[in-house]
């Protein structure tokens, strides 16, 4: 996501979500370079995710849009670390951060 939309998008969750609900998020914790590998996630259960890798060949362009969805032309706009989560989501009535594989962070954060 682009860095001007970030705040927005949170503030806009924020302002959706019902209180006492919960957002799932995923950061990646450190800087990969080009090679930084790109997923999909789907909840397909009450205990279940589904991560799915997006390679290269399923970069394509949305049609109208004018720019182009997951794939080779994904760039990590920026790292995030704990504090910076802690600041994006500070409206939250708490946020839990919890280490997974891939150096991505998981946060769970109820509003």
């Amino acid at each position: 996501m682009e860095e001007s939309l970030v705040k927005p998008v949170v503030a806009r969750l924020w302002s959706v979500m019902k209180p006492g609900g919960v957002l799932l998020a995923f950061f990646h914790m450190k800087e990969a370079g080009p090679d930084a590998p790109c997923y999909r996630y789907n909840i397909v259960g009450t205990d279940t995710l589904e991560m799915q890798h997006i390679e290269a060949r399923d970069m394509h362009k949305k049609p109208g849009t004018g720019h182009a969805g997951v794939g080779s032309g994904f760039k990590l706009q920026r790292v995030f670390n704990n504090r910076h989560i802690e600041t994006l989501f500070r409206d939250f009535a708490s946020i839990k951060f919890f280490l997974t594989r891939d150096n991505i962070r998981e946060v769970l954060v109820v509003r």
